[in-house]
């Protein structure tokens, strides 16, 4: 059988190389082996042939063993780069998720929302940014929610003199009607300036306020404190280069309405108010001759409406000068003297 075999392969070659020219290359593959034959001629005759063979199964071993780590090490990198990928889009989606959430609370009106550090710089950024608007929505909204006490405390003064006067009217029969209109519509000019110094501050509008010469402002308000008891009084004392100094007007006007009324209502004997100039600032003192508060007690401290003490007109007047960066102190106690520094524009 084994020869029969041979026989056949050399009489298949044979024919292949009758079919082939001398030097040429020609495959003859099987089910079971790759063939290659080469005719060897001498001159026009071919004498012979040079066969090589190769069993197929060994060719398909080699290329399984070949291809088998190939693929195993492809199939790990995916999974490892799966696995990477997974874990980057989890540590991404986590602190996005999470500002979601704080944005959401933001829109619920929870301002104590605040965004943790992930470590990604740019979602950092997206956080300080969120912390930094509800940071400035709850000082918003706290602003907003202490203007109604602020609006009462400062509007409480001339609401007063603006029912004084057409109650003076009309208790005295000759008097000139005008006169109290007249009067009642100034009133109602600083009420009107009142409301939109508190509204400024409430809102943290840009200092865009006008400016007035501290003369002119401080004898408009001792126009407006005509109702001082007359037992009592009210002095004024401006040097002259102090009256023509530009400052903040609304400002000045406003805490020196805070520390009249602190002084007439809380005071004793006479009031004074006086400005000085103070190289780039001007320096306005009120004055009265009672005896302040006790020592340690922090006057500036915001207090409810019935808690006594000063309450909410100082605090107010504090902000208010410190918006313009200025200063308010109370300088001494006895007699009691509040200083408002403020500078010049």
């Amino acid at each position: 059988m084994r020869r029969r075999i041979v026989a056949l392969v050399v009489v298949a070659a044979a024919l292949a190389i009758a079919r082939i020219e001398a030097g040429e290359v020609v495959e003859a593959d099987t089910a079971d082996e790759f063939v290659v034959v080469i005719a060897i001629a001498r001159g026009d005759d071919v004498v012979g042939i040079i066969r090589a063979a190769s069993p197929t199964i060994e060719y398909y071993q080699r290329t399984g063993l070949t291809w088998v780590p190939m693929v195993l090490l492809g199939g790990v990198a995916l999974a490892g780069t799966w696995l990477v990928a997974r874990g980057q889009a989890r540590r991404l989606a986590e602190p996005l998720e999470r500002l979601a959430g704080i944005a959401a609370r933001l829109g619920e009106a929870d301002f104590t929302a605040r965004a943790r550090d992930s470590g990604i710089p740019e979602v950092d950024s997206v956080g300080s940014a969120l912390t930094l608007t509800a940071q400035r929505l709850d000082a918003l909204l706290e602003r907003e929610r202490a203007f109604t006490a602020d609006a009462s405390h400062q509007l409480r003064t001339p609401l007063a003199g603006l029912r004084l006067q057409p109650e003076s009217a009309l208790e005295n029969p000759d008097a000139d009607p005008r006169r109290a209109i007249a009067a009642g519509i100034d009133t109602t000019d600083v009420l009107e300036r009142t409301i939109d110094d508190l509204l400024a501050l409430a809102r943290d509008v840009p200092s865009v306020v006008s400016t007035g010469q501290v003369g002119e402002i401080l004898d408009g308000l001792a126009g407006q404190w005509r109702a001082v008891p007359a037992d009592r009084g009210l002095g004024i004392e401006v040097t002259g280069e102090a009256a023509a100094a530009l400052v903040a007007g609304p400002v000045l006007c406003q805490v020196v309405a805070v520390l009249l009324d602190n002084a007439v209502r809380r005071g004793a004997g006479e009031v004074r108010l006086a400005a000085r100039a103070l190289g780039d600032t001007v320096a306005v003192d009120v004055t009265d001759q009672g005896v302040g508060p006790a020592a340690g007690t922090d006057v500036f401290r915001r207090r409810a409406h019935d808690s006594g003490g000063h309450g909410i007109g100082l605090a107010l007047a504090r902000r208010l000068a410190e918006a313009e960066w200025g200063r308010l102190r109370l300088l001494r106690t006895d007699p009691t003297q509040f200083t408002l520094v403020l500078p010049t524009r």
